[in-house]
């Protein structure tokens, strides 16, 4: 493979034996390599790779630091993997779910748009400095909580981030919101009334859903013992789940538009 030199992409995706990319394809834009366990390293020569798919690589240790022109990375499952590159600050979209090592996501990735890093166990903290998001994923990491200034956030799953008390009020422009399993979270702030699906589901101080959420069509909430009531202008709303709620006593009359309703295991609810 050494002559062929003018290759542009590869795509050698589950390969077993594979151990390494040849130095010499140094015109790549596109590198797809994910699900080779033998694979230890990426040629620091690929230095015109704008899309690298290497993802599922057991023994990967890191990305190249020279390809600065990538703007998409997928290295998800690299358990081996401790650090993205500081210098890849042209990257719009990075998939590092699942690494169970690393520990930074550094703060030059500005341009980033999409952060998939769900899974993370090491990673304590999302740069504040990550201002273009528009959809980021963050569920299961040891985060303390999710930035104020990511205000063009879209989409957030922080779900299983047990230290997060508070979602930021900030982020007005969420349609989705996952925030399940946050063990600490006390509040959903009234602000984020663009929200059209929320799915806090195993918060156990979570006390009130906004009476402000006007948009919502989804809400899964169940297993939230301090939650009382479904406010009844949600009127919006055709699928809610609020089933394992020990004090809920009615679904609001309001909520005509309902297709889905799971109510399973409220002892207090005497109608539907």
């Amino acid at each position: 493979m050494d002559e062929l030199v003018n290759l542009t992409k590869l795509d050698c995706r589950k390969c077993p034996n594979l151990r390494k990319i040849p130095l010499t394809l140094v015109n790549l834009t596109t590198l797809v390599c994910w699900s080779c366990p033998k694979l230890q390293s990426i040629p620091s020569t690929l230095v015109n790779l704008t899309t690298l798919h290497c993802g599922n690589c057991p023994n990967l240790r890191e990305v190249p630091t020279t390809s600065v022109n990538l703007t998409e990375v997928d290295c998800h499952a690299c358990r081996k993997l401790q650090v993205i590159p500081s210098t890849l600050v042209n990257l719009t979209t990075l998939y590092c779910g699942n690494c169970p090592n690393l520990q930074v996501i550094p703060s030059t990735l500005v341009n980033l748009t999409i952060l998939d890093c769900r899974n993370c166990p090491k990673l304590q903290a999302i740069p504040s400095t990550l201002v273009n998001l528009t959809k980021l994923a963050c569920g299961w990491c040891e985060l303390q909580e999710i930035p104020s200034t990511l205000v063009n956030l879209t989409k957030l799953d922080c779900g299983g981030c047990h230290n997060i008390r508070v979602i930021p009020s900030t982020l007005v422009n969420l349609t989705e919101l996952t925030c399940s399993d946050c063990l600490n979270l006390q509040a959903i702030p009234p602000t984020l009334v663009n929200l059209t699906t929320l799915d806090c589901w195993g918060c156990p101080n979570l006390q009130v859903i906004p009476s402000t959420l006007v948009n919502l069509t989804i809400l899964i909430c169940w297993s939230c013992p301090n939650l009382q009531e479904i406010p009844m202008t949600l009127v919006n709303l055709t699928k809610l789940s609020c089933a394992n709620w020990p004090n809920l006593q009615e679904i609001p009359e309001t909520l005509v538009n309902l297709t889905t309703l799971n109510c399973w295991g409220c002892p207090e609810l005497q109608a539907i």
